[in-house]
């Protein structure tokens, strides 16, 4: 029997991790979009009148990007995403995002993050609009 290296133990546990995060990833979507009008309205302070209707769809840039949830309420677009882990990338791909989003549907987005993760959010979300745009941050802490 062959063994196998400690490099690719560790490989295949960060696949499975992976494969674990995506399958978590589209459950936390359908859990968050049943609530999504509540969850906008907590997030930015606005009472959507409108129907939400789902938008979400991959968003190209100079490469495609894929946002996890997308709404429009009337003239406006909600732009969610949901954070499980801490991720340095998410100020510019939040940035990048809403560039796309504009550039896609003519309107800059309202974006929203929710963190489900353990411990802190990344320390560069506190405190800041997410892109200096306009963005929230909801923590939700274990």
């Amino acid at each position: 029997m062959k063994k196998i290296s400690k490099k690719q133990r560790r490989i295949r546990k960060e696949s499975k991790y992976k494969k674990e995060l995506k399958r978590f990833d589209l459950i936390l979507k359908e859990i968050f979009s049943r609530a999504i009008g509540k969850i906008i309205s907590i997030a930015t302070g606005e009472k959507i009148e409108e129907k939400l209707e789902d938008i979400t769809q991959e968003v190209k840039l100079l490469k495609s990007l894929r946002p996890d949830m997308l709404f429009k309420a009337g003239e406006k677009i909600f732009h969610i995403e949901i954070q499980a882990q801490q991720d340095k990338t998410l100020p510019k791909r939040m940035l990048l995002y809403s560039v796309g989003i504009e550039e896609k549907f003519g309107k800059e987005p309202v974006q929203i993050v929710l963190f489900v993760g353990k411990g802190n959010p990344p320390l560069l979300c506190l405190g800041q609009n997410l892109n200096s745009l306009n963005s929230k941050l909801l923590i939700g802490r274990k």
